[in-house]
């Protein structure tokens, strides 16, 4: 699983597509500072508004060359949008970086918080060191509560630590093999399930290719390296150093900007006699279910591919997956380990998806043990070379 695949569709595309001030530890680079993500954390709770916000994710983004980002308000229908920095935008832009990829700065930092009680959804953008939009997603049919979530601790590893951690696994070999056009990303994400909770993550890419940041870009072949540091203990996550070719999508849209999932949670099967066909999670099975918070671009079941991988990509003997609707019907389901192919229930696999859905995966009767375990859904048809994952713990 290429991790840049999901620092586009969750930490970007989610953020920007529902879709502070203070530089120590950072430096200076043309007319954009870039920070480190411990003082650009800071900046963003400044400002913030009042409220139990908890961090659940953060993306410093340091991009070879400056890239405008179209922001589509339009995507969230079904929440309120409240800004706290004025008039909302049209579009961002991210200015390019140009200092050294391993020191653990970036000009851009993008924050999500969630407040647990009611669900509600505050997004940070942190340019040059200020906050340079705040806004809230909040309403009964926007976001989901998460009782006792604490989000990303103020202990974490810095960025700069977790770059170094990267740059002895392999990241300051591969930018010695590529001196120029590399940009990074570096990715904090707090993987939560009902009833366990994994370390939090920095997810770090150093790609050459161009990423898709939008509608109509796409993504120029290169070369990419990828790794995992715990942010708890600021070590290399086994398995997860990667390096390979990356690129050469035609696609105008990712699978991620077309679908936004909310945190994955973890049920039994209710009942006695149910199966993944007839109630999407067998009687007595563990599901995860992620529900479907927006749905664009005439996304449809037919338009991905669903499995669980280790860090390893390694699938997961899931016992199926399916796809409900606001009743609970089954619209469409798949059996086995992966699914390549949707047998058709209430729907069938061109069935426009809606927000009131949901997709379950049915693990068994024992859910994943250990961290390194996602939910991916890999982008087909006209979302070919693109994924997004959901951390299972």
């Amino acid at each position: 699983m290429a991790w840049v695949a999901i620092v586009v569709s969750v930490a970007l595309v989610l953020v920007l597509g529902l879709a502070l001030i203070g530089i120590f530890g950072g430096s200076s680079y043309g007319a954009t500072p870039a920070v480190t993500f411990s003082s650009a954390r800071n900046t963003s709770t400044q400002a913030s508004p009042a409220g139990a916000w908890a961090l659940d994710s953060a993306i410093g983004i340091d991009l070879a060359n400056a890239t405008t980002v179209p922001l589509n308000w339009s995507a969230e229908a079904n929440c309120t949008v409240t800004s706290y920095s004025g008039t909302l935008p049209n579009s961002i832009t991210i200015p390019s970086f140009g200092g050294n990829l391993t020191s653990g700065v970036a000009p851009e930092w993008v924050f999500g918080y969630i407040q647990p009680s009611n669900g509600a959804e505050l997004e940070v953008l942190v340019t040059g060191g200020v906050a340079t939009l705040v806004y809230e997603l909040s309403g009964a049919r926007c976001g989901e509560t998460l009782p006792g979530f604490t989000g990303i601790p103020s202990t974490v590893v810095d960025s700069p630590s977790a770059v170094a951690a990267a740059s002895a696994a392999g990241a300051e070999a591969f930018l010695e093999a590529h001196p120029t056009g590399v940009s990074a990303e570096m990715g904090l994400i707090d993987f939560i399930g009902e009833g366990m909770r994994s370390a939090p993550m920095w997810d770090i890419i150093y790609t050459t290719c161009t990423p898709v940041l939008g509608p109509n870009s796409t993504e120029t072949p290169g070369s990419e390296f990828s790794v995992e540091v715990n942010a708890t203990t600021g070590i290399v996550a086994p398995g997860s150093v990667q390096t390979g070719a990356c690129g050469g999508s035609t696609s105008t849209t990712p699978i991620g900007q077309a679908l936004t999932l909310g945190f994955p949670t973890l049920v039994q099967g209710s009942g006695s006699g149910g199966t993944v066909a007839s109630q999407g999670c067998a009687s007595g099975d563990m599901c995860y279910e992620l529900s479907i918070e927006a749905a664009a671009d005439n996304v449809t079941p037919g338009d991905f591919d669903v499995a669980i991988e280790s860090s390893t990509d390694s699938l997961y003997p899931s016992v199926g997956f399916a796809i409900t609707n606001a009743q609970g019907e089954v619209v469409v389901y798949a059996m086995g380990s992966e699914e390549t192919s949707w047998t058709s229930a209430f729907g069938t696999s061109d069935t426009l998806l809606t927000s009131q859905m949901t997709i379950v995966a049915d693990v068994g009767t024992t859910p994943p043990t250990g961290t390194g375990w996602t939910l991916e859904l890999i982008g087909t048809g006209p979302f070919a070379n693109s994924e997004i994952g959901y951390g299972l713990g």
